[in-house]
């Protein structure tokens, strides 16, 4: 019979080894010679795509990061950085201190955390040893403490604990 599927308009082209949906056409000998033409090199150009697609499912299926693969596997502080409710805890407290940070700034006129009102001491005293507290438990939780290096998260909160603790018990 000799007939070729060609997509529909606006439709997706399918990569190698894929059936779909569209009109029929005559067979390859029934076309014109620049009709071929075309058709190849939308088939050209259609393999790129395929290739992109390929890869783009390679990556998805791709083994999630998870840091606590660096943990010990037993142990008081990495039982404690799997939990889920100590996740969500920080969650809780990053959120509240990002809340604080705009009353603090909106309210809390002395220059130095030392002249500050009580409430305003109390407040950083507790969200920096908190966040002291929730480094260390992920510290203490890698079986190598350089593994922590590889962890741009834990990275990135070290640097701002470091801060923090700077700013709140050095200066």
């Amino acid at each position: 019979s000799g007939l070729l599927q060609v997509a529909p308009i606006g439709g997706e082209v399918p990569c190698e080894g894929q059936a779909f949906d569209g009109k029929l056409m005559r067979s390859s000998s029934a076309m014109s010679a620049e009709s071929r033409r075309e058709e190849e090199q939308a088939h050209e150009m259609f393999l790129d795509t395929c290739a992109l697609k390929d890869k783009v499912r390679k990556a998805a299926m791709l083994e999630a990061y998870d840091v606590s693969k660096y943990y010990w596997e037993f142990g008081v502080f990495p039982q404690i950085a799997r939990h889920p409710r100590f996740e969500q805890l920080t969650l809780a407290v990053i959120a509240l201190n990002a809340s604080w940070i705009s009353i603090d700034t909106d309210n809390n006129t002395a220059e130095m955390l030392l002249q500050a009102q009580p409430v305003f001491q109390i407040s950083e005293h507790f969200f920096c040893m908190y966040f002291a507290f929730e480094w260390f438990v992920r510290w203490k939780s890698f079986k190598r403490k350089r593994n922590g290096l590889r962890d741009a998260w834990f990275v990135f909160d070290s640097s701002l604990v470091f801060m923090m603790v700077a700013e709140t018990w050095v200066m």
